[in-house]
């Protein structure tokens, strides 16, 4: 899913099962290995637990570039949801405030299988 905030701010949503043998844990452990410890910190949004993942890289144009990940983890149907935007500058703690009354107030669906 995608959501466009009033001032054009872009918020991308998916989620991801975590398979039978996989766990929270070891879910934070691949993700720290393959990203650096540097980059991902243990965070609680909207009474969900989970990691925070802050990239900071350059675009297409060659501008600095701030990626932000909220994994977050669902323990009742065994998922992981992820939300992704790229704050402005200075944004970070204001748009994560957001992301946690988004997750607290949205109506979660069920997956089918």
């Amino acid at each position: 899913s995608e959501w466009i905030r009033d001032d054009g701010q872009g918020l991308f949503v998916w989620s991801i099962p975590l398979g039978p043998a996989e766990s929270e844990p070891l879910f934070i452990s691949n993700v720290t290995a393959e990203l650096g410890g540097d980059v991902v910190e243990p965070t609680i949004i909207g009474g969900f637990e989970g990691i925070r993942v802050v990239e900071n890289t350059v675009d297409e144009n060659g501008e600095p570039l701030t990626w932000v990940r909220w994994m977050l983890f669902d323990s009742e149907y065994q998922d992981v949801h992820i939300i992704g935007a790229s704050p402005r500058a200075g944004e970070l703690e204001f748009l994560e405030a957001e992301v946690g009354q988004l997750v607290q107030n949205a109506s979660w669906i069920a997956a089918n299988n």
